[in-house]
């Protein structure tokens, strides 16, 4: 009978190859621990790992969207603020001319209030958020209005009132100047400041579209306003005509006419600002509910990666003390044998 004969040597390798694959398990149950994802996705899933990246690229489309979502949202919230201060200073120039009617001063008093909320009207449609003017349409790097004193829309007014008067604003002529002439004026010249293509020409720089922004179902949506609205021209008209005609020589009926035109101006105005408050509601629920969906979808997509990629924590804990276990036992083996020699027993 022959004896299978086994060298120290062998004995060493055998051990040393059995302490790699335990460092190379232990290895992958601390990384299974760390990322609470198997260690070789790809082992593991086979031929699931492309339906797992496509997984991720949609997770990855659905975040890039939810971002533009929550910035459109955030702006139609800074739009929606703007046109209640653009609201407030309306009603505040109504009132404003309306109890300067029957005043002494109260030519005075309309021109103060029509400069104060023109100013305040050319601050609040330059608001911008992120570095874009908001009331731009879809040239948010311009600014939405010219400036108003010493620029070409002031220039224009004053030639209009010539034109149809044949004397300056300015002139002590103004004070003969009936009430249905300043109504002629303002039905004519003067609204043709605010129409196209004057308003284009003069007032505007803004881009007469409005921005729109993608949802996930393919469809676009529109939460923006630009300042080419009917709103916007006649909340400025109003303001406009107070500051203008307020503090001439005109007298007190025809004043009293400037007074009313800016009161139907600016009741106009609020109307037509609140149906554009309306339409960007309408969007900002649209944007919002989408938004919600986005969030369920990629909750979904995270849980189905989870359940195909994931490992139990508690089970892998479990493996790598099992396998400290096997590998302290190899090394006290591998330690033995390495110390065996044929002297000790001779």
């Amino acid at each position: 009978m022959l004896l299978e004969r086994t060298s120290t040597l062998a004995l060493q390798n055998m051990a040393h190859s059995s302490m790699r694959r335990l460092q190379v398990d232990l290895e992958s149950a601390q990384v299974e621990v760390a990322t609470g994802r198997h260690a070789d996705t790809g082992l593991v899933l086979g031929g699931g790992v492309s339906r797992n990246i496509n997984w991720r690229a949609e997770i990855a489309r659905i975040e890039t969207l939810s971002k533009r979502l929550e910035i459109t949202g955030n702006r139609a919230n800074v739009t929606q603020t703007t046109i209640d201060s653009l609201k407030a200073q309306t009603e505040n120039l109504r009132d404003s001319m309306i109890s300067a009617r029957s005043a002494t001063n109260g030519s005075e008093l309309g021109k103060a209030a029509g400069e104060n909320t023109l100013s305040g009207l050319l601050s609040a449609l330059s608001t911008s958020y992120g570095g874009d003017f908001i009331f731009s349409g879809r040239s948010p790097d311009k600014q939405p209005l010219q400036s108003y004193v010493g620029m070409a829309p002031q220039a224009a007014f004053d030639a209009a009132f010539v034109a149809e008067f044949g004397f300056a604003k300015s002139s002590p002529l103004a004070a003969d100047i009936i009430p249905s002439q300043m109504q002629s004026f303002i039905d004519g010249r003067f609204s043709d400041l605010f129409e196209n293509p004057a308003w284009s020409t003069d007032w505007s720089t803004s881009d007469p579209e409005n921005m729109k922004v993608r949802l996930e179902n393919g469809s676009s949506v529109t939460s923006d306003a630009n300042v080419n609205e009917d709103g916007f021209r006649s909340v400025v008209k109003a303001a406009v005509l107070a500051f203008e005609l307020g503090g001439t020589a005109i007298g007190k009926g025809t004043f009293q006419t400037v007074v009313d035109s800016v009161a139907t101006e600016s009741s106009r105005a609020l109307d037509q600002l609140g149906e554009i408050q309306a339409r960007i509601g309408h969007a900002q629920k649209t944007i919002a509910q989408n938004g919600s969906r986005l969030v369920i979808k990629k909750s979904m997509l995270e849980t189905s990666i989870l359940k195909t990629e994931g490992v139990s924590e508690y089970d892998a804990a479990v493996r790598i003390n099992t396998l400290m276990t096997q590998l302290e036992s190899s090394y006290a083996v591998t330690s033995r044998i390495s110390k065996l020699s044929l002297l000790s027993y001779i």
